[in-house]
């Protein structure tokens, strides 16, 4: 008998959409995944926040050579209420083959993936500009009550967390291409059984089209980065000219 067993892995982060109390909020009770309030300044229990969690979806083949093979989903469920509940649906053809079943899951997983990395960087993006609107739009000069000055060190805060959750996204993305490309070289041959060449085919230039999406999402967040560590210098260097503009006066 000729046993095969493949898996594949996915790492990302989803970020809700809804605003809920960090008290009402759902956490990994294993302790495998980690969650945290969203944007760096951790509110009081009753102010309703967004939040990040980290998210992992598996797959696993498994088969006999005879013709009688398993193929598992594993998703994450931990985070979800009935505010961000979501029934995830997979496709399935009785003329598949194995290898076809497990490539088009990972195709469909990998529309799913982008989807949630598209929305936690376009989260933190929407978190940056409305810092950045607050700083070069709505104050004209910097005043110099305490006030303001505690407003300028949470933008810095929001600024800091920006750029580790940019760093923290590329260095994930990063993984989740390399992943792929390492399966391909290695793996991704031995999937193929040869019965149904037309619907594989198709698998993998799916899968491929997502995985040039996420190399393009890698490049956005470096070039995020950089602006927002520009933006953090700027506002710090104003904000050493105003405390020295008080010792002066």
């Amino acid at each position: 008998m000729n046993w095969f067993i493949f898996e594949y892995h996915f790492a990302f982060y989803y970020v809700t959409k809804q605003f809920t109390e960090s008290n009402m909020t759902k956490y990994d009770s294993r302790g495998l995944r980690t969650s945290s309030c969203f944007g760096g300044r951790r509110p009081d229990a009753n102010t309703p926040v967004r939040h990040i969690h980290e998210e992992q979806m598996s797959f696993f083949l498994a088969g006999d050579g005879t013709g009688r093979y398993y193929c598992y989903q594993l998703g994450e469920k931990y985070f979800m209420t009935l505010l961000n509940n979501e029934e995830r649906t997979c496709v399935y053809s009785a003329g598949w083959t194995p290898s076809t079943l497990f490539l088009s899951w990972i195709a469909m997983a990998l529309h799913h993936v982008g989807i949630r990395w598209q929305n936690a960087i376009e989260a933190v993006d929407e978190l940056v500009d409305s810092e950045k609107e607050v700083v070069f739009h709505k104050k004209k000069s910097f005043d110099l009550d305490q006030r303001a000055k505690d407003q300028t060190i949470g933008q810095l805060q929001t600024y800091f967390w920006a750029l580790e959750a940019y760093k923290l996204f590329e260095d994930s993305l990063t993984k989740t291409v390399e992943a792929w490309e390492h399966f391909k070289r290695g793996s991704l041959h031995r999937v193929n059984d040869s019965r149904n060449d037309g619907d594989y085919d198709v698998s993998v230039e799916l899968i491929e089209l997502s995985i040039e999406r996420l190399r393009s999402k890698i490049d956005w967040v470096c070039q995020k980065s950089k602006q927002v560590a520009q933006l953090r210098e700027g506002l710090r260097f104003a904000a050493q000219i105003s405390d020295t503009s008080v010792g002066i006066s």
